[in-house]
């Protein structure tokens, strides 16, 4: 009946997040595709969507623990390199951040529109396969 109905759209759509989570593709793209494909109202399942999201955090702070300590660390005692990495961190997330503000309502609107999304993420897998051809030869020194 109904409950079966909601607990196997809940495994699908937590399939689908946590084999897209980790990959350079959105999850959050991916789970509005899911939506659509299975006959899914997208906005009943709008909050369950970001609560899952909260567990592919969680598996990140596991994961790198020891990361986010020795960085805290270095932190409280002011090394240059935990100062470097938190500031490379927060000139990443700015941009996004002060995008995401400004447009959130725009944002709202595509994220509701299937073929919207489908065409981002590939226009956004296109870009990303050109950008790794671009930067293949530049090798990162530290984080």
């Amino acid at each position: 009946g109904r409950l079966m109905d909601l607990i196997v759209t809940a495994i699908l759509l937590g399939i689908v997040e946590g084999l897209t989570e980790f990959i350079p593709v959105s999850s959050t793209g991916h789970l509005v595709l899911a939506a659509e494909v299975f006959g899914y109202d997208a906005q009943t399942w709008a909050v369950f969507n970001v609560v899952i999201q909260l567990g592919a955090i969680l598996a990140v702070v596991v994961l790198y623990w020891r990361t986010f300590w020795a960085v805290g660390m270095g932190l409280l005692r002011l090394r240059k390199e935990s100062l470097a990495f938190v500031r490379n961190i927060l000139l990443g997330f700015l941009p996004s951040a002060v995008l995401g503000l400004a447009l959130k309502d725009y944002i709202d609107i595509m994220l509701c529109s299937p073929m919207v999304v489908a065409w981002a993420l590939i226009f956004g897998g296109i870009a990303i396969l050109a950008i790794e051809r671009v930067a293949a030869s530049y090798r990162a020194k530290g984080l």
